[in-house]
């Protein structure tokens, strides 16, 4: 190598870089404060190019297409028969060679390591349920089977792989049960490298590929490169071999060598194939350097041309191509005979037959390669190494760039006040992105979404009536009771005067009931998700729990908030507001005119009630028919109205017979079809989501509803008089209640509305009470000051740590501020 001054300045200077990179990593590795993962990749290239110029290392990778002789050029450059040579291919793993003590190392696969690439094989095939499957679990019958029909639901797939990706996944299921799958080393010794079993692991026997197949890497020590003795030889796999590992393998290589040495058929075919080309064309946009200034080219097998004229023209064709494409000069390229050198020097034996005299071109192409490594590669090296130099002063600058707004505090009081600040914007927006995750869950949990409307709660509210319910019944003792305290005892008098009593005296007991059932249910459910409430919102402010912490965090809610968010007053007051007029009915006897009279006054209360009650009933209004009758099943009311309907058709038909019959059919059909009337005054489902029934169909109702009148329905309905008959009476009304209040008021009260819109007014208090604007805000400052106390504590108690700290990480990044000014 020329220039031996320069070199050691380089070299010098190289090392100053990189003792200076190392020890910015290992003081970074102890503060964890700069992000070195780039500068580490980068001072490992920079160590990998010091490590080559200073022992004067060189890679060299032997590419080319199969057949055109890799392997025994390889042989002819180091003067050996290492390398296996045969018409037919005969790499099938990237080997590699370096001066020294033969010996050669065989590195297998494990099974894990394997499937990996057997896997990514299959992935380019687009194979499904690829993660179901392995080496062991796929057959070559089930992936002949998926690949031949890919011919027609994926042509252009198929196209791509066949031949290829197919091939190599065919051998291997073919021989798999053969492959070699350990993870050992195989070593070979003294002469044992040139042995037909160590080439085996590298070509294969015969048409068995499975030790190639199961091999992940050959290195080869041989005393024969005296005249290359600084550089490592990579025989790759061709550029044309089927098999897609190895035009990664080439590609790689490709990335990483100091020179590459592209062998081709010159005999046969001079012309840079498409394949080729597309390889070399992808390493000049991934490298750095111009291909052609470490790329060298043998045209091989020149002699096995027709005629020396045309041995001679077809080296003048490819010399033509590589100018034409970029790639190459007529420095850089030499055509001739790998096999007749090795013949000519007792290496090969007798496998040569000299068509016509060429030269072989060997010594002069070892040449090219000796100079190139004397002059020009020193060139490259330099090049890479500034490159990489420059790279690293990039990443340096740009964590430089990244800390330069830090805050370093280097005295107590600063660093207090830098934890304390920084933790209150932390807690600031975590309480309020927790405040809006407790509302959006509270109110999918309580509400629904627009595509589903949620009524759990209802249906809990229920199932507690179902539980809890104990109504008070009629008997013969307490109807005593009540006739002693009025005296009052004729049949006339006991359904007029006792009767109310009697009612009014278990409605009372009726209400409680339901007022415990109100009271227990929302002050229990109410807790429970106030207490949701309260551990998701410790769980998102503190780091370990802590019951100072949740006792000042329920004080601060309640001094918050400006009302009891479970209270059951606006329940009970909901539930008066949909039964009361129920229990004014129930206070008087069936078929009594009062009890007409009340109903016809909340008319329109009871069909808005009678609309949940019938949601999933075929028919409506069997809850008016319950008040009035005592029974669902009467059909009184649907006959009476269809009665009228059928009147005011026939008024003004009845003297036509030509309309008669087409009336008689509308009335059948209003009676056939029952249950689309129904629709315009029921709840309506749509989409599964349960519409409440809207002002304009209960106002509909009404109106086919006054079609008829209390009394046309009850006109016949016999009043009670003994006392056996009043207490039924009371009884069934006291069912009929139950039966009410849970499938229509409870329905009616829309709870969860009013229950997610308590919490939630509540929960927009707690929001606006961590702004500082807000009257609550001292209470809000108090908590989080103590949750930072209790978060920050080993921090806190650290300072003086933490100082030592700043100083050291301060004294970092003046250190590599002052490094890259100079």
């Amino acid at each position: 190598m020329q220039n031996t001054q320069e070199k050691q300045i380089v070299i010098n200077r190289t090392k100053e870089l990189d003792t200076f990179i190392d020890s910015v990593i290992n003081e970074n590795d102890k503060l964890n404060y700069l992000n070195t993962d780039k500068i580490q990749k980068l001072a490992n290239i920079n160590k990998h190019l010091l490590d080559k110029l200073e022992k004067d290392k060189i890679e060299i990778a032997i590419i080319g297409l199969e057949k055109a002789g890799k392997s025994t050029f390889a042989n002819a450059l180091i003067e050996s028969n290492i390398f296996p040579s045969a018409a037919e291919r005969c790499t099938y793993t990237t080997t590699r060679l370096m001066y020294g003590k033969d010996k050669a190392n065989v590195t297998f696969y494990t099974i894990e390591e394997f499937n990996i690439r057997f896997i990514a094989l299959l992935n380019t095939l687009q194979y499904p349920n690829i993660n179901k499957i392995t080496l062991e679990t796929l057959s070559l019958e089930e992936f002949n089977r998926y690949f031949n029909e890919l011919e027609e639901k994926n042509p252009n797939l198929y196209k791509l792989h066949k031949g290829k990706t197919e091939i190599e996944i065919q051998d291997i299921l073919s021989n798999k049960h053969r492959l070699i799958l350990t993870g050992e080393t195989k070593t070979f010794l003294g002469d044992d490298i040139y042995s037909e079993e160590f080439k085996s692991y590298i070509k294969g026997e015969s048409n068995d590929r499975s030790k190639p197949y199961s091999v992940k890497n050959i290195d080869i020590q041989s005393s024969k490169l005296t005249q290359l003795q600084n550089a490592i030889i990579y025989d790759v796999p061709g550029f044309d071999s089927t098999t897609q590992l190895h035009t990664e393998q080439t590609t790689e290589r490709l990335k990483s060598a100091d020179v590459i040495i592209l062998i081709t058929n010159v005999g046969q075919n001079p012309n840079i194939q498409g394949t080729v080309l597309n390889i070399l064309k992808e390493q000049i946009d991934e490298d750095g350097l111009k291909l052609k200034e470490k790329l060298f080219i043998f045209g091989n097998k020149q002699d096995t041309a027709n005629t020396l004229e045309q041995a001679e023209d077809n080296h003048n064709t490819l010399l033509r191509d590589i100018i034409n494409l970029g790639i190459g000069s007529q420095e850089t390229i030499r055509s001739g005979s790998a096999l007749k050198y090795l013949t000519l020097k007792n290496i090969a034996g007798d496998q040569y037959k000299n068509n016509f005299q060429i030269d072989d071109n060997i010594d002069s192409f070892r040449n090219l390669i000796i100079t190139y490594y004397q002059t020009e590669r020193f060139e490259l090296l330099k090049k890479k190494l500034s490159d990489t130099k420059q790279k690293l002063y990039n990443a340096l600058q740009n964590e430089l760039n990244i800390h330069h707004n830090d805050r370093l505090p280097l005295s107590e009081d600063d660093e207090k006040f830098r934890i304390k600040n920084e933790a209150d914007k932390d807690l600031h927006q975590k309480f309020k992105a927790a405040i809006s995750t407790i509302r959006n869950n509270l109110k999918s949990d309580i509400i629904g979404t627009d595509s589903k409307t949620n009524i759990s709660l209802t249906k809990l509210l229920q199932a507690r009536f179902d539980e809890r319910c104990n109504f008070p019944y009629a008997d013969e003792q307490k109807l005593e009771n009540i006739i002693i305290q009025t005296d009052k005892s004729s049949s006339i008098e006991l359904n007029e005067a006792i009767n109310p009593y009697l009612r009014s005296s278990l409605s009372e007991e009726i209400r409680q009931n339901i007022s415990d059932i109100i009271q227990d249910f929302f002050e229990e459910y109410g807790k429970n998700k106030e207490n949701e409430i309260i551990e998701y919102l410790l769980s998102s402010l503190i780091r370990v729990h802590n019951d100072d912490i949740k006792r000042e965090l329920i004080q601060f809610i309640q001094s918050v908030r400006t009302e009891n968010i479970y209270s059951p007053e606006k329940y009970e007051y909901l539930f008066e507001r949909f039964a009361r007029n129920l229990f004014d009915i129930f206070s008087y006897s069936v078929g009594s005119n009062a009890r007409i009279q009340k109903f016809n006054n909340a008319k329109k209360d009871f069909i808005y009630l009678d609309s949940y009650y019938c949601e999933d009933k075929e028919e409506d209004f069997k809850l008016i028919s319950l008040l009035l009758t005592q029974s669902d099943k009467d059909e009184r009311i649907l006959q009476v109205i269809f009665e009228k309907i059928y009147k005011a058709i026939g008024d003004w038909i009845k003297n036509d017979t030509l309309y008669i019959d087409k009336a008689r059919e509308t009335v059948e059909l209003v009676q056939q079809g029952w249950g689309f009337l129904k629709g315009k005054f029921n709840k309506e489902y749509t989409n599964e989501v349960l519409q409440e029934p809207t002002k304009k169909e209960v106002k509909t109702s009404k109106k086919l509803f006054d079609l008829v009148n209390a009394e046309d329905i009850t006109k016949s309905i016999k009043q009670s008089k003994s006392k056996a008959d009043i207490i039924n009476e009371i009884n069934a009304d006291i069912n009929n209640i139950q039966d009410i209040i849970r499938n229509a008021v409870i329905k009616a009260m829309n709870i969860e509305t009013v229950f997610f819109n308590s919490f939630d007014k509540q929960l927009s208090l707690l929001d606006d009470s961590s702004e500082g604007d807000n009257l609550q805000y001292h209470r809000y400052r108090a908590l989080i000051n103590k949750i930072i106390n209790v978060n920050h504590a080993q921090e806190l108690s650290d300072i003086d740590k933490t100082i030592e700290l700043n100083k050291r990480k301060q004294t970092l990044l003046e250190k590599v501020n002052s490094f890259l000014s100079n």
